[in-house]
């Protein structure tokens, strides 16, 4: 009976702890959220998500993680994005 007694505190204990959870400026706690969330990086890519879902803090609908400082942004507000220029290599290609 007393084991009975302490795992229902302890489940009580961490539901608790979870409803505490304090979140940065612009994010929201969630319990069950994309593992795949939109970042600056990835603003505007059409890519699945295969993992399940998990629970943390997330930003706000609106609002994408800006993946260099680790904040909540305004998707506005992102940086630019930088390209990598691509080279076609050909079979009469050198390099020097």
């Amino acid at each position: 009976m007393k084991l009975v007694a302490i795992v229902v505190l302890a489940v009580i204990g961490v539901i608790s702890a979870d409803s505490l959870q304090t979140c940065a400026e612009y994010e929201v706690y969630s319990e069950c959220a994309s593992a795949c969330p939109v970042t600056c990086d990835t603003l505007g890519e059409d890519k699945p998500c295969d993992y399940p879902c998990i629970r943390g803090c997330f930003c706000q609908p609106g609002y994408v993680r800006n993946t260099a400082t680790g904040e909540c942004v305004r998707e506005c507000d992102c940086p630019p994005k930088t390209t990598t220029p691509t080279t076609t290599m050909t079979p009469d290609t050198t390099y020097t």
